[in-house]
């Protein structure tokens, strides 16, 4: 869509929530309120400029733009497979930025892993919480992908307890006590943790973002 985008359609989104009564909203006496969410999706060009590639490894004698065809070649194939994502980046993942050029300019940018990850589990999102434990946010969702039971549990890993946190996510998280706002019992089929974790059978988020990562990979070398 481009700027037109940002110009004409989310302007006129946020003005309907608002209430305005232009056009259609006005036929249908609307009066406002709702939520809506947009994404901005990465695009090859972006994944390009986030590569961390050694030059220097590309064979001897190799000029552009030779050597260009054999880093985008090779390289992503298999050199880049790990730095496509910057795992080290999931112990704080409400930090995570991408570095974009626009007109030029290199600038970096915010990307919600969170949301992310929901798309990538083909999550249907019945509900978000936000937990307090360890003088740190924990941000989970609750969903289904198919005819199995999800929970992701997000937060910054640094300094954590594991086994003080193992217990939390249990009584707190899955269980919490009658008495707090947030009362549902879950018993999910599987749960998905950013970084480190001794909650039991969970399985690492980064799991899941290298395995799209390598699926993408798979489908493009079979188009070549």
């Amino acid at each position: 869509m481009g700027e037109y985008f940002y110009t004409i359609i989310l302007p006129r989104l946020k003005q309907a929530l608002y209430g305005k009564r232009v056009g259609i909203s006005s036929d249908v006496d609307w009066k406002g309120g709702g939520i809506f969410n947009y994404l901005a999706l990465e695009s090859y060009e972006d994944t390009l400029d986030n590569l961390d590639l050694d030059t220097k490894a590309a064979p001897a004698g190799l000029f552009p733009p030779e050597r260009d065809d054999y880093l985008l070649r090779y390289f992503l194939d298999h050199e880049t497979r790990r730095s496509r994502l910057n795992v080290e980046a999931f112990a704080t993942p409400f930090d995570y930025q991408l570095r974009v050029r626009r007109n030029g300019v290199e600038t970096r940018v915010g990307v919600d892993l969170v949301e992310t990850a929901n798309f990538l589990l083909g999550l249907t999102v019945q509900a978000r919480r936000v937990y307090e434990h360890q003088g740190r946010t924990y941000r989970v969702v609750f969903g289904t992908a198919g005819d199995q039971s999800v929970v992701v549990i997000w937060r910054d890993t640094a300094g954590l307890d594991l086994e003080t946190e193992a217990a939390f996510v249990q009584t707190g998280i899955l269980r919490p006590p009658r008495s707090s706002e947030t009362s549902e019992v879950w018993e999910p089929d599987r749960v998905y943790v950013n970084g480190d974790s001794h909650v039991p059978n969970a399985q690492p988020t980064e799991a899941v973002f290298m395995n799209a990562m390598r699926g993408a990979a798979t489908v493009r070398r079979g188009g070549n």
